[in-house]
């Protein structure tokens, strides 16, 4: 009996170990969300018709915990099935979706009477008012889901750079290290920083305010080398890391203060891949920001009733910041009213409930009208409108002033804009961004391409920022992307030609 030979095929083969191949076997975590989403939608639809008097409360509050859930949940999973995702704007997104918009909201069915009487003062939210604006969000998250998935099918996988010599990733590392210390110190302290606040009246052009954030691309590279070299990079890293912690702090940002600590572990974790490391960070970051909420968010406040914000000098923040100490510490009239509790700044719920109402009343937004100003730079037209006051405006037509500035979220602010068409339209835009830029980002790690990596830090802000403004951060971010990837790009092919020999570093 003759034994049937399977000879080589190589178009079987190939289409055999495609879908392995493809980048989006990275990220096949997302398909049960992408089912649990669309059970929420249907299922929740389903209650609201069929049942004369449904029960808003259960269903708000079943659904948004689940979704909460299911969120957290693929985020994790898609990280510790793949550490390099964790470079890409997907688990970020979703951890910052579940957060504020699944957890956030469940504030209003464990808030006391008097906080929910503070919340109302920005926008009355009812049962109802909550379930449609849950359903805005998870319509915008399964149709961003669903373009991502789509177009990472068609993407091939990236495999990691195999043999390369650690002397050499040191060797890069402190190279960039010393051009983005010698680039960007000078310009963040001596023009960006002046410049927020108040020494400066004139307007810079976003693409220079955006090279502040390559600090956080130092504090990377400073702490890894102070790992691999020690000595004088360990002492600029304490320097620097103290340093940007009081500009943090100064800045009455918490995002900005928390960074620090992010970034400087990133640094460590890339040096030496200790996950007990990364856990003593994580929990340095939330003593962090429970210590520091009260304190930044009063000491904003003093900002508003002097209607100061971005013009307060140091000086004058530090009198600040003595003051609302001093307030706390007193429990002086007005604190209350300033600080309802960490749980309510993660809730977005009243911000999208008003734009949901507005547009469903005819009172539709325009704030993507803004787009094709991303793309003309300041230098051509001097007079262009700033596309950044859209949270100040926002803040305007909610509280008459405009001292601050008030995130509605994506999702709420592409409803405002033209309802579920142009909520899918928007999200499936921003799911093919974060395909591309996730692409590229795990390009630029596994391969261990460092000069890029203010690409990747953009790329993680980006999945970050879905709570954002649309225009500032999803079309502005791309111009900016793109300036950077010329200009870095540029650096890498000089760095190859004239630092190295025979592919090792002179």
């Amino acid at each position: 009996m003759k034994t049937a030979v399977r000879r080589y095929n190589p178009a079987l083969d190939k289409k055999r170990t495609q879908s392995q191949t493809r980048m989006v076997s990275q990220f096949t975590v997302m398909v049960p969300l992408v089912l649990v989403i669309i059970s929420l939608i249907v299922g929740g639809s389903a209650v609201t018709v069929l049942w004369e008097n449904p029960s808003y409360d259960w269903l708000n509050f079943v659904c948004l915990s689940v979704f909460c859930v299911a969120c957290c949940l693929a985020s994790a999973s898609m990280v510790l099935r793949n550490f390099s995702t964790v470079w890409t704007p997907i688990p970020w997104m979703l951890l910052k979706v579940g957060v504020f918009f699944g957890f956030g909201p469940l504030y209003y069915f464990f808030a006391s009477d008097e906080e929910l009487a503070v919340l109302d003062r920005i926008w009355s939210v009812g049962p109802m008012e909550l379930w449609q604006t849950n359903v805005v969000t998870f319509v915008g998250v399964l149709a961003l889901l669903v373009s991502f998935l789509f177009f990472t099918s068609l993407m091939k996988s990236i495999r990691e750079k195999e043999g390369q010599d650690q002397s050499e990733t040191v060797f890069m590392a402190r190279r960039l290290a010393i051009l983005f210390l010698v680039m960007i110190l000078p310009l963040r302290y001596l023009l960006i920083l002046p410049h927020s606040f108040g020494l400066f009246k004139f307007v810079l052009p976003g693409i220079i305010m955006s090279l502040s954030v390559l600090i956080y691309i130092v504090l990377i590279l400073v702490a890894y080398l102070s790992v691999h070299r020690g000595g004088k990079w360990r002492l600029l890293f304490w320097g620097l890391f103290f340093t940007e912690l009081v500009v943090g702090f100064l800045s009455f940002s918490k995002t900005a203060l928390l960074y620090v600590p992010m970034t400087s572990a990133i640094g460590f974790f890339l040096a030496r891949r200790n996950i007990v490391s990364l856990m003593r960070w994580s929990v340095f970051l939330i003593v962090l920001y429970i210590g520091t909420k009260p304190l930044i968010t009063h000491s904003r406040a003093v900002l508003r009733e002097n209607n100061a914000n971005r013009e307060a000098s140091f000086g004058q923040r530090v009198q600040i910041v003595q003051r609302a100490n001093t307030d706390l510490d007193t429990g002086a009239d007005g604190v209350r009213q300033t600080n309802l509790g960490w749980w309510s700044r993660l809730n977005f719920a009243p911000f999208q409930a008003y734009a949901v109402h507005q547009y469903n009343e005819g009172n539709s937004h325009s704030t993507l009208h803004m787009i094709p100003y991303v793309f003309v730079p300041r230098i051509i037209w001097r007079d262009k409108p700033n596309i950044t006051d859209v949270g100040a405006d926002f803040t305007e037509e909610l509280f008459g002033y405009r001292t601050s500035s008030t995130g509605l979220g994506t999702f709420g602010e592409s409803y405002w804009n033209g309802g579920f068409g142009m909520l899918i339209l928007v999200c499936f835009y921003i799911g093919l961004l974060y395909s591309l830029i996730a692409h590229f980002s795990m390009r630029f790690v596994l391969r261990k391409q460092w000069i890029f990596l203010p690409l990747v830090m953009m790329s993680i802000r980006m999945g970050v920022d879905i709570d954002g403004w649309v225009v500032p951060v999803f079309f502005g971010g791309v111009a900016i992307y793109i300036a950077y990837y010329v200009m870095f790009y540029s650096m890498h092919v000089v760095f190859r030609k004239y630092l190295y020999k025979n592919g090792k570093p002179l």
